[in-house]
């Protein structure tokens, strides 16, 4: 229930227990960790009853697509499944955490979150480099488990050049970075990483404000800007006094550097030559990778001419022209501020990933109108985040080793309706890379697959935008929702099922070509069926543990060996069989 007057916004949690099974009628309900205690206390309340904790398939094969977007490779689930000790489950988490698929998968989430996209950036005609550059940035932090407060001040302080560096010096030192010989690592560069400010979607204070809220306070300040929203706090007044602290973010030319950079443009015949942006981008292009200098914009700050007042939300009015550089109070601000929206709003991002729903959801709309379905638990991760030094593998640790992450989805007649209380698993269609990815995997030869984990160049959990041209991307992840990075809204990466998605999985010509690829699973059972006896069951089962991370039941054993041998050859009959599993919605959700 939510009251408002004015400013003021209060909300009451008002409960209605959904069974009896309240107080002491409630049944014994096994709390080993922090987070358990806070979700079944409430449970006890609504007189829901959790699910069971879920079998070690279910749990191995849901933690891995989690943590590192990959599914288990048989093997892996077989030794799983025969270990007995009763620490597998934590030690398996460990070992994804530090697994090279985590850095690549994470590191792509970070750049959803942050808008790194080639088609919005405007630092000259360089948005390929440039984007690859912050990717790079972001993968070495996560490689590193630098926290979360390190890389956003990174990003948000960042500016081009340091202080009493020329702009020949930059130029110079930023086609270092885009040489093809041995070039200079830009992800080794110190704490800083300007080309957030580059984005062309940003270019007004204004823009900067609401991306600014919605990134790292997972607030939406978009009805700010006109009017003063009735379930909300913050006035037009407000957001006019906070966007103040981003009106010196310039990105362009320094008026120092507008000389040299002039001068460069007639050298390599700008105004002539190349009098369109195309020809720029590719002139520009090969000359930064010879590693010679070239027209860099940069991000730089403009001094402040006067007195210039702005004020943090919720907080106090300060003269930014006792600042030289707007953003370092708010930095400070965001660390310090009594809400915590900076690191509540990371804590509710990395829950919603695993349980498809936040504690505060939608994720990105924290606001007092729309409370937490669990006040002590956000508060007490978020607690735990920032003391453990916002540390990403402690919250991913910390949530996947719970009792509440590991339950089943197979719900109960108490908690069949319950989609906010976490008291079952809730199903959730893979993310775009992941399930293409998961197709390329299941259907890949035992030779590739045995080393398809730790492979993670080419996968599609890694994948940027491709091109300047933001439409640019692969059709499959376009269709199953892969976020272009264009709008301030976690909304942006789609989850749901379409018609299109089981069109492209059922008939697609790409997809059809993956599962008949010549280095694939298909293609090698065909070879090997003309020189040795390959048995059935043993390929029936292979194809189960590929696709699904489990064995056939006892009957559908036997209705896939019978089409099978009914099949023109065995290898018709798996490919068939493949296919149907491909198509199954055991296949694409996480469960």
């Amino acid at each position: 229930m939510i009251s408002f007057y004015d400013n003021g916004i209060f909300s009451t949690q008002v409960l209605r227990p959904i069974s009896d099974l309240t107080h002491e009628r409630f049944p014994e309900v096994a709390t080993p960790t922090e987070i358990d205690r806070h979700v079944v206390d409430k449970l006890a309340k609504l007189g829901i009853v959790p699910s069971e904790i879920c079998t070690d398939e279910e749990f191995l094969r849901r933690v891995s697509l989690d943590i590192i977007g990959t599914l288990p490779t048989p093997q892996e689930v077989d030794a799983f499944v025969a270990d007995t000790s009763a620490d597998k489950r934590v030690r398996v988490i460990d070992q994804l955490l530090e697994h090279p698929a985590y850095v690549t998968w994470w590191t792509t989430r970070l750049c959803d979150l942050t808008g790194s996209n080639a088609g919005y950036l405007g630092a000259t005609e360089m948005a390929q480099p440039v984007a690859a550059q912050w990717r790079d940035w972001i993968e070495r932090r996560v490689a590193e488990n630098v926290g979360w407060d390190k890389i956003a001040e990174g990003i948000l302080l960042a500016r081009s050049r340091p202080v009493g560096q020329t702009y020949r010096e930059y130029i110079e030192t930023q086609s270092r970075y885009t040489s093809v010989t041995n070039p200079d690592d830009f992800a080794a560069l110190g704490n800083s990483m300007p080309h957030y400010w580059y984005r062309d979607n940003i270019t007004q204070p204004t823009d900067k404000a609401l991306a600014f809220g919605y990134t790292f306070l997972g607030v939406r300040l978009d009805c700010a800007q006109c009017h003063k929203h009735p379930y909300d706090q913050w006035s037009k007044r407000d957001f006019e006094l906070f966007t103040e602290f981003f009106t010196r973010i310039k990105k362009g030319v320094a008026p120092d550097a507008k000389p040299l950079h002039e001068a460069m443009q007639h050298m390599l015949g700008v105004p002539v030559k190349l009098n369109t942006a195309a020809l720029r981008r590719q002139s520009y292009l090969r000359i930064a990778a010879e590693g010679r200098a070239i027209p860099w914009n940069e991000v730089y700050i403009e001094p402040a001419t006067s007195e210039h007042r702005a004020r943090l939300l919720g907080g106090s009015e300060l003269d930014l022209s006792q600042y030289d550089d707007p953003r370092e109070p708010l930095m400070q601000w965001l660390l310090k501020e009594p809400n915590h929206y900076f690191a509540k709003s990371f804590v509710n991002r990395i829950w919603a990933n695993y349980f498809h729903v936040g504690i505060i959801d939608p994720p990105d709309d924290l606001n007092l109108a729309n409370p937490p379905s669990n006040k002590a638990l956000l508060e007490y991760l978020t607690d735990g985040f920032i003391q453990n030094g916002y540390d990403m593998k402690w919250l991913h640790r910390t949530i996947t080793t719970s009792h509440t992450y590991q339950r089943s989805w197979r719900p109960n007649d108490t908690n069949r309706t319950d989609i906010r209380n976490f008291s079952h698993a809730v199903l959730r269609r893979l993310p775009a890379e992941v399930a293409i990815d998961a197709i390329t995997q299941a259907t890949a030869n035992d030779t590739t697959l045995a080393n398809w984990g730790r492979s993670v160049a080419n996968r599609k959990i890694g994948q940027h935008p491709k091109s300047f041209q933001t439409r640019a991307i692969d059709f499959s992840l376009l269709i199953f929702g892969k976020p272009l990075r264009t709008t301030n809204c976690d909304c942006e990466r789609k989850g749901e099922p379409t018609l299109l998605q089981s069109l492209y999985v059922r008939n697609d010509q790409e997809m059809l070509d993956t599962l008949d690829r010549n280095d694939g699973w298909i293609a090698q059972i065909e070879r090997e069926s003309t020189t040795a006896d390959l048995l059935v069951d043993d390929l029936i089962r292979s194809a189960y543990i590929r696709t699904l991370s489990r064995r056939p039941t006892e009957s559908e054993l036997v209705d896939c060996r019978q089409h099978v041998e009914e099949s023109p050859t065995i290898a018709d009959g798996m490919r068939d069989l493949m296919w149907a599993l491909l198509n199954t919605q055991e296949f694409i959700v996480n469960h």
